[in-house]
């Protein structure tokens, strides 16, 4: 999943239904609104499991509708949106990304010399690599040490 800009107009976003799993009650497929055949879908870690445990998270991607991996359930009172398809661990949390590793970018040309700032924090005990895009240009692939933030400007 790329994370881009919100704005429906440049047709860049993503806009998601919640559509019900035939059969299964509670159960949801979180579709694309423009190919109703393309879910997201839960995919295993290497650990067969969620970082730091059952509960810490799951990788997403976007992917066939067709597989039980893309079967979702949502709690509308908390918000939390959970899979069980690691039948050995229980429920997995929907998470973007590296479920610890936290991104903000910030547009300060009013303000400051520079126009951007990008905040990276890594909450994990493992360095994280990451790769920063303006479009399709890579600006800039680094990697995090663990337990750290990084600010990094643009000009």
């Amino acid at each position: 999943l790329l994370l881009t800009t919100c704005n429906i107009t440049e047709n860049k976003s993503g806009l998601f239904e919640l559509i019900p799993v035939e059969g299964k009650q509670s159960k949801v497929h979180i579709a694309s609104s423009s190919n109703k055949r393309s879910c997201l879908v839960v995919q295993p870690l290497r650990n067969n499991g969620g970082a730091y445990g059952a509960r810490g998270g799951a990788q997403v991607n976007v992917g066939s509708c067709d597989h039980p991996w893309a079967e979702w359930g949502v709690d509308s009172s908390t918000g939390e949106i959970t899979s069980a398809a690691f039948d050995a661990l229980g429920e997995v949390c929907l998470t973007t990304g590296w479920p610890f590793l936290q991104v903000g970018a910030f547009d300060t040309s009013a303000t400051a010399a520079a126009n951007g700032v990008v905040i990276v924090t890594n909450e994990a005990g493992e360095h994280a690599n990451y790769v920063i895009k303006n479009g399709y240009k890579t600006v800039l692939a680094a990697s995090i040490p663990p337990r750290s933030i990084q600010t990094i400007t643009f000009d």
